[in-house]
C-alpha cells in the first residue's frame, strides 16, 4: 500500500479499505462539475489480501446518468465495456461513490437499498460492496466510507 493512501477501517469488520488521495481529488473534480447536483460513479480495485480492499480507479458518471439536487441515478452506458477492460487487468468492481452536495456523508435509505441489492446480485460478483459518500461543496468536502454485506449489515468505516 502506498503511503499516500487513506485507510478506512471498522472495529466491527475485518476488512479495511485503502484509497489513494489522488482518487479523492478526482471524485472532488466530478463533484465540482456537478454542483449543486448530486453525482457519483463506480469504484474499481482489488483485494491486496483477504482483509484489505484497495481502490485503484474511480469511474465518473456515464453520459446517461440522471442528476438532481437531491438524487442521482447512475447510468450504464459504456460501463460494461469499461468493467470488462478492468477485469482483464485483474481489477474489479468494488462498489459505488456518491456526492451529497451541502448534505451529510451518510447514506440515504435508497443508497442502503441499492448497495444491499448489489451485495446479493451475483452479476456484480461483489458480495461486500463499498460505498463512499462525499458531502459538502467546493474546496470543503467530507467523506465517509461504508461496507455492505450480503446479510444486510452496514459497517461505517473510519479513517
Amino acid at each position: 500500500m502506498l503511503t499516500n493512501n487513506i485507510i478506512f477501517y471498522s472495529d466491527e469488520s475485518s476488512i479495511k479499505i485503502s484509497v489513494n488521495k489522488d482518487l479523492f481529488n478526482k471524485m472532488y473534480q466530478y463533484c465540482d462539475k456537478s454542483y449543486p447536483n448530486e453525482t457519483g460513479g463506480i469504484l474499481i480495485g482489488t483485494y491486496l489480501d483477504k482483509q484489505t480492499a484497495e481502490i485503484v480507479a474511480v469511474i465518473g458518471p456515464s453520459e446517461d446518468s440522471k442528476t438532481w439536487k437531491t438524487r442521482f441515478n447512475r447510468g450504464a452506458k459504456g460501463i460494461n465495456k469499461l468493467l470488462k477492460e478492468y477485469w482483464e487487468q485483474g481489477i474489479y468492481y468494488l462498489g459505488e461513490w456518491h456526492f451529497h452536495p451541502n448534505g451529510s456523508p451518510y447514506p440515504s435509505n435508497i443508497d442502503t437499498d441499492t448497495l444491499t441489492s448489489i451485495s446479493n446480485n451475483s452479476k456484480y460478483s461483489c458480495p461486500e460492496p463499498i460505498l463512499i459518500i462525499i458531502s459538502g461543496s467546493h474546496n470543503c468536502y467530507n467523506q465517509k466510507s461504508y461496507l455492505y454485506s450480503s446479510t444486510g449489515q452496514k459497517f461505517e468505516m473510519n479513517c
